[in-house]
C-alpha cells in the first residue's frame, strides 16, 4: 500500500509534538486505537475523519 501524504503529516506531527495516539485522538474526534489502524495503515480514514485529522493537524501545530 502506498503511502497516505495526510497520514505521513499526522505521523510527523504526533512525533514533533511527542504525542502518543491517546493525546492525539480527542484532536482528531476519533478513538485512539482508529488513530493506530490509520498510523499502521490497516484502515483508510474515510472523508469525513480526513477532514477531522486535517482539523486536528491545525490545532496540534499550535501546541507547544
Amino acid at each position: 500500500m502506498s503511502k497516505d501524504i495526510l497520514i505521513e503529516e499526522l505521523r510527523e506531527i504526533m512525533e514533533e509534538k511527542n504525542l502518543s495516539a491517546n493525546a492525539t485522538a480527542p484532536y482528531l474526534e476519533s478513538s485512539p486505537k482508529q488513530v493506530i489502524r490509520w498510523l499502521n495503515y490497516e484502515h483508510v480514514p474515510t472523508r469525513i475523519f480526513k477532514k477531522a485529522i486535517q482539523r486536528g493537524i491545525k490545532k496540534m501545530r499550535n501546541l507547544p
